[in-house]
């Protein structure tokens, strides 16, 4: 009887001693399973002006890849998994999870990756012979038809973004002299593989004959491979953690290319004036140029595939001028078919915006705000580079000149300001719904008045499972966007322009997190200014 008292004593004080908190995690490679003997350190969350000292626990994955971490201090812990030859996929790089004494307990998930190797080799599509010193890129295409580029797939961590940036650098060189191209340090995907034409002949805006005009250009046609052609032909293959992926033969064919001598009269341009000059091709990502050319001068534009182009001219860094009324602009379509071309583009000044900055009643007129231009399509999807043609007076006057075309202004918010945002715009007169403005030329002098507000709304969100870790994920009605914010708090708080909003919290963000999704799957939530509005959300498992 005193022995089995002594036991129960001794289970109480073993009791007693054990930590009261708990967090459980696996660690897995995708595809494979539990890893054994992953790193794992879990630091907790404190203000850098906290006196407190930091708390870090430490401990190992078994045989499964699964861990327990034991701690008497209750708070959000960060969480990271390290083990050699793996890499982290970045929405677990660092994930926090929280114990207290609602949750003793806490459990998070995480994948590590080893990199994988790309390989195939170029050859001639008529000789069989490789090609040496041609540019070969590992890309991938997204569900919109879009495509990343590998240095940019937004999975790894940043010592594997850097490793892969250096080894596609070094790419630039070329295949080697057997046509063959290797990339070692790729992430688990769906793959295609671009090849792209080497360094063309630069454009010359002097010393070139006539026989230039005459000549024509051959060279190897870009295409996408496997399948070959373009994008849409193209069939993805997959590359699994740590795999090996062999696209095999990437057959190019030789193509005619043709030169368009472009002239650039003086019109309205202003003496000395120099001029941007970019061709962009219908269906194609890339375009040529941007080219420096000098007002009433001309330039030759060599080494162009058949197909539709429009020239897109526009003063040199339209915002740095003192009269930015002079800068000018000039759109030309041409058809590339079957001979070199002579055009001339002519350039015209813009369209003159003046606008003033409005406040609400209460709130203190800043002297100006950010804004930029965002010239419209030339073709379908594809626009020219943002434009910034603003000269700012005082009390919040300014004149801003865009391109006598139709166009479209695009007000951008300071998004790191949250002393005011744009409350409403009226152009001409007219309310407009979103910060996009068409610009239509005729008018000497068009009107802008943006009104400015400083009463915000407030948005808390917490999950119905008491849930830390999350994402806030926040769609306007009537955006283009998504934006994802992290909550390591019960409840996430954030303050916003007041209107209409769609929320959905989910584990991790990724490429399928689209507007559409947030529209559709997300709650509606209606801020109003100077209000708070608490809203209870599932966190989905996983994203779509």
């Amino acid at each position: 009887m005193i022995r089995w008292s002594l036991l129960l004593a001794l289970v109480a004080v073993a009791q007693a001693q054990q930590a009261p908190f708990e967090i459980r995690g696996t660690v897995a490679e995708p595809g494979l399973g539990g890893i054994a003997g992953a790193e794992i350190t879990a630091s907790l969350a404190i203000s850098f002006l906290s006196k407190e000292k930091p708390v870090v626990l430490r401990g190992n994955t078994d045989s499964r890849g699964g861990f327990v971490l034991r701690t008497e201090t209750p708070g959000t812990y960060l969480i990271e998994a390290q083990l050699n030859g793996y890499d982290i996929v970045l929405e677990s790089f660092r994930r926090s999870v929280t114990v207290d004494a609602e949750h003793p307990q806490g459990g998070i998930a995480i994948r590590l990756i080893r990199p994988g190797k790309i390989t195939g080799r170029v050859l001639d599509a008529e000789t069989r012979q490789p090609v040496k010193g041609f540019r070969v890129q590992p890309v991938q295409r997204l569900a919109d038809g879009k495509i990343l580029s590998g240095v940019a797939i937004p999975l790894a961590s940043k010592e594997m973004l850097e490793q892969m940036s250096r080894e596609i650098d070094a790419s630039r060189g070329g295949t080697d002299e057997d046509g063959i191209f290797t990339f070692t340090w790729m992430p688990p995907g769906d793959y295609l593989v671009f090849t792209r034409l080497g360094v063309a002949a630069a454009a010359r805006s002097e010393n070139y004959s006539p026989e230039d005009l005459k000549s024509f250009d051959e060279s190897y046609e870009a295409t996408y491979w496997p399948g070959g052609g373009s994008l849409e032909n193209a069939i993805p293959m997959h590359l699994g953690s740590g795999g090996y992926l062999n696209v095999g033969d990437i057959l190019l064919r030789k193509t005619q290319q043709y030169r368009i001598h472009v002239s650039l009269p003086q019109g309205e341009c202003p003496e000395g004036e120099s001029i941007r000059l970019s061709a962009f091709r219908r269906g194609s990502q890339s375009v040529k140029g941007p080219q420096l050319v000098r007002c009433g001068g001309d330039v030759l534009l060599p080494a162009l595939d058949p197909g539709s182009y429009m020239l897109y001219a526009v003063s040199d860094w339209q915002g740095e001028r003192d009269n930015p009324e002079n800068a000018v602009w000039g759109l030309m379509p041409v058809e590339v078919v079957d001979k070199n071309l002579e055009v001339t583009v002519d350039l015209r000044r813009g369209v003159i915006v003046d606008g003033q900055l409005i406040a609400v009643e209460g709130m203190m007129l800043p002297d100006s705000i950010p804004m930029g231009v965002q010239p419209g399509d030339v073709f379908d999807g594809q626009r020219p580079a943002g434009e910034q043609v603003i000269a700012w007076d005082a009390n919040g006057r300014f004149r801003m000149v865009v391109s006598a075309r139709p166009n479209t202004l695009v007000v951008v918010n300071d998004r790191n300001n949250l002393s005011y945002f744009v409350k409403e715009l009226r152009y001409n007169g007219s309310i407009l719904p979103n910060f996009t403005i068409p610009v239509n030329p005729g008018a000497q002098v068009h009107r802008l008045d943006i009104v400015l507000d400083n009463k915000f709304g407030r948005l808390e969100v917490s999950s119905n499972d008491g849930n830390r870790d999350f994402l806030v994920l926040l769609a306007k009605e009537g955006a283009d966007r998504v934006t994802p914010m992290n909550s390591l708090r019960a409840v996430f708080q954030a303050t916003l322009p007041p209107g209409e909003y769609h929320v959905l919290a989910v584990r991790s963000f990724s490429e399928s997190d689209s507007v559409a999704r947030v529209l559709k799957e997300g709650q509606k939530v209606t801020l109003r200014p100077g209000e708070t509005v608490h809203i209870n959300v599932r966190v989905s498992s996983a994203s779509n």
